[in-house]
This record gives C-alpha cells, sequence and structure tokens, in this order.
C-alpha cells in the first residue's frame, strides 16, 4: 500500500479507509478484473467458428485487452497466493473460468483432429501467463 500511495501522492490511510488489509485490496483488484477479462472474451466468441479459428480469435482477444492492463493482469495471475483460503479459492474459480475458454477450444480441435496434442488442460491452464510475462 505504501508503493500505491508513493505512486499516487495519496496517504496510506485514505486507502486504508477503503481497504482495511493488503488482502482485501487484492482481493477486489483480482474480482473485478477476472470478470471483466471474461466479458471481453466472451463478447468476441464465435461460436461457429472452427477451432483454429477460434483459436485465433481467442488470441486476438487476448491480445487485444491486455496492453492497458497489465498491472491488473499481474496481480490476478501472481498475488492470490497472498490472499487467505477463502478469498484464494474465490479467485480460482474465477480462474477456472477463465481457463475453461481455450480447453473448450483445444478440445474442440482435438475432436475434429485440428490439433495433435494430448490433454489440453495444462496449455489452458497456462494461457494467463502469455501476455503477462
Amino acid at each position: 500500500m505504501r508503493a500505491i500511495t508513493a505512486e499516487t501522492g495519496g496517504e496510506a490511510g485514505a486507502i486504508r479507509k477503503h481497504f482495511a488489509a493488503r488482502q482485501d485490496l487484492l482481493m477486489d483488484l483480482s474480482s473485478l478484473h477476472i470478470p471483466t477479462l471474461l466479458a471481453a472474451r466472451r463478447a468476441e466468441k464465435q461460436p461457429d467458428a472452427s477451432a483454429s479459428e477460434a483459436l485465433k480469435a481467442f488470441v486476438r482477444s487476448r491480445i487485444r485487452y491486455h496492453p492497458d492492463r497489465s498491472p491488473e493482469d499481474f496481480i490476478s495471475c501472481m498475488e492470490p497466493r497472498n490472499l487467505d483460503d477463502d478469498a484464494f479459492g474465490t479467485i480460482e474459480a474465477l480462474r477456472r473460468q477463465d481457463q475453461h475458454i481455450p480447453r473448450g477450444v483445444l478440445e474442440k480441435g482435438i475432436r475434429d483432429g485440428s490439433f495433435a496434442i494430448g490433454d489440453p488442460h495444462r496449455p489452458a491452464q497456462r494461457h494467463d501467463h502469455l501476455v503477462s510475462a
């Protein structure tokens, strides 16, 4: 929180008025970012697209969404480990929804022969680090 106040020129007391602890701030940032990300992806979803076209659309969506949101994305990817178990579970449930999108595309590609990969779980789970890194 000190870094935020130093960067913004504010005071820690102002942040503490809204967020009693660092965890509350992290939870708020993550719980706002991931649903916004999911909404952006749903808006670009092409249900009748081939698996390769759907994968291209997913990647384009991710690239368009993230350039202006790198800090939020980084926090959502890297900071949940600092949350208590309940808050971590909430964020992980949101992240699993996010991972469901590329996993569905990869599974479709496996079924129709477009993609020759094994289990799509790992690549779908790791896609969130592509743009964040």
